[in-house]
C-alpha cells in the first residue's frame, strides 16, 4: 500500500500563502500516485473559520474524488476559533470532513483496506479552549476504542494517525496524555503519523512503535535550502518492510 502522509496545510484564504502550494501538493499526487491513501493530520485550516473550511474543501476535494482513499483528523487549529487561542467550536470541521469525505462517524475512525488497519485519532478531543493554548488530549474514550481496534483481526499493517505529537514537551503544545496514547500502541502499532510541530522527523522501535514520522507544514518549505515544497510516500511493503520517501513538488512548475 502506498500512503501519502500530509499535515499542517493551515489553509486560510485563496490569497494566503498556504493556497497555491496546496493545489500544487494537490496536482503532483493526482499526477503521479491515484493509488494511493492520502492521510492529512490536522490543522488543516489557519483559524478554524467557516469560510477557511471551504477553501480547503475547494483544494482537497479532488484528492477525495481521484485516489484510492483520504482520511482527515481534526487538529487544534480546525476547533479552536482564532487558532491557539480561541474558543472552541467543533461545528465547521465535522460539516467539512462529512461533506468532503461522506463520513459522519466519529473519532477513532478505523478502517481496513487491504490488509492494512487505519486508525485516526481526534487529539484535540478534550481541547478546552484558550487555558489550554495549543495542546491537544485524546481522552480515555479513545484510548479505549483505540486498544480494542488493535486487538482486532490480523492485518499485515496497523497504522495509526493523529495530530498532536507523541514526543513533545513544551509547555502549551504537548500531547496532556501522551504516554497513554504511547502505551496503547505499544507492540500494537506498525506506524504512527502525527503533525504539529512543523518538524520533519522520524524515529523507529520506539516506545514499543515500529515506526514513528512526523511531518512538517507541508504547505511551507520544509528547509530554507530546498526552493520547493514536499511531502512524504511512505511505501507498506509486502515483506513487511515500510518505507519513507520524499515527493518533491517545484514551486515553479
Amino acid at each position: 500500500m502506498k500512503l501519502i502522509h500530509l499535515s499542517d496545510t493551515h489553509f486560510g484564504t485563496t490569497a494566503g500563502r498556504e493556497y497555491e502550494p496546496g493545489k500544487r501538493i494537490v496536482a503532483h499526487i493526482l499526477e503521479n500516485h491515484l493509488d494511493a491513501v492520502v492521510v492529512l493530520t490536522g490543522d488543516v485550516t489557519n483559524n478554524g473559520g467557516r469560510s477557511e473550511f471551504r477553501v480547503a474543501h475547494e483544494v482537497l476535494e479532488p484528492l477525495v474524488e481521484g485516489c484510492e482513499l483520504f482520511i482527515v483528523g481534526p487538529g487544534n487549529h480546525d476547533v479552536e476559533i482564532a487558532g491557539s487561542l480561541g474558543r472552541v467550536d467543533r461545528r465547521h470541521f465535522r460539516a467539512f470532513r462529512s461533506k468532503l469525505t461522506k463520513v459522519k462517524a466519529g473519532y477513532p475512525y478505523c478502517m481496513t483496506i487491504d490488509g492494512v488497519q487505519l486508525v485516526m485519532l481526534n487529539t484535540t478531543a478534550a481541547a478546552g479552549g484558550i487555558e489550554d493554548l495549543a495542546r491537544g488530549e485524546v481522552g480515555y474514550k479513545q484510548w479505549v476504542e483505540l486498544s480494542k481496534y488493535l486487538e482486532m483481526g490480523e492485518p499485515r499493517f496497523r497504522v495509526v494517525m493523529g495530530h498532536h505529537h507523541l514526543f513533545e514537551r513544551d509547555v502549551g503544545l504537548e500531547l496532556v496524555d501522551a504516554d497513554e496514547v504511547r502505551a496503547v500502541c505499544s507492540s500494537r502499532c506498525d506506524l504512527y503519523l502525527m503533525g504539529h510541530k512543523h518538524q520533519a522527523a522520524q524515529w523507529s522501535d520506539v516506545y514499543g512503535i515500529g515506526r514513528v514520522i512526523a511531518s512538517h507544514k507541508v504547505t511551507a518549505r520544509p528547509d530554507m535550502k530546498v526552493d520547493a515544497f514536499q511531502y512524504r510516500l511512505i511505501t507498506l511493503e509486502a515483506d513487511g518492510g515500510i518505507s519513507a520517501e520524499w515527493q518533491t513538488v517545484e514551486r515553479s512548475e
